[in-house]
């Protein structure tokens, strides 16, 4: 079948990423691990932090945090690599129409970046350049992968991390794990209470 873009799938990938290659620990001193309650986009925190990985306060803040020393385009080239190492090396594509499209509807990812700055929410290890953690958003949300491609990336969640066609190791166990917690209570934004008594496996909606 047709390619589809990860769009806020993304943020469990980056989730996995980020906390495998600092920790969990780091990342949820700027990151909460709640349910918000509210909307996906909301301008909010709760102790001064988003309230999850999931959101997008919670993606922005992650892409503060991914790699800060390398470019802008390193950045992406390693976070593509990474889904490709989930999706068991399958073809990856990226959709240019779409991340335009994303990019001429991005007040909100913009207005969130900036909130975020104001209350310190970002990375305070490093600097950065506003404008391209939001922009990173946009480029990761384009991202597009396969049914089948997509499949795998479930299973090597499933898995701990190691992807069953490859045996490679995507994420650490421990990340994946805390990503599937969150999935759990906070992926589906306000019904993931229903979804989890009605369903009751991890999920991530768009």
């Amino acid at each position: 079948g047709s390619p589809f873009p990860l769009l806020d799938l993304a943020r469990v990938i980056s989730y996995c990423m980020v906390a495998s290659d600092e920790s969990c620990e780091y990342v949820h001193k700027y990151i909460g691990k709640e349910p918000s309650g509210g909307e996906a986009e909301a301008l909010s925190l709760k102790g001064g932090r988003p309230h999850n990985p999931l959101l997008m306060t919670g993606g922005v803040t992650l892409n503060s945090l991914m790699k800060p020393k390398l470019c802008f385009s390193e950045r992406f080239e390693y976070f593509s690599t990474v889904v490709q190492a989930f999706a068991g090396n399958d073809n990856i594509g990226f959709n240019n129409s779409l991340s335009l499209a994303l990019k001429d509807h991005s007040n909100r990812l913009y207005a969130v970046g900036h909130f975020l700055k104001t209350n310190s929410c970002l990375n305070k290890d490093e600097n950065f350049i506003l404008d391209e953690i939001t922009e990173l958003d946009i480029h990761f949300s384009s991202i597009e992968a396969s049914c089948q491609s997509a499949s795998v990336i479930a299973a090597t969640l499933a898995n701990g991390g190691i992807c069953p066609l490859t045996g490679e190791k995507a994420a650490l166990p421990d990340a994946v794990r805390n990503c599937l917690s969150l999935m759990n209570c906070c992926g589906v934004n306000d019904y993931s209470g229903e979804f989890m008594f009605e369903v009751g496996l991890p999920a991530k909606s768009n």
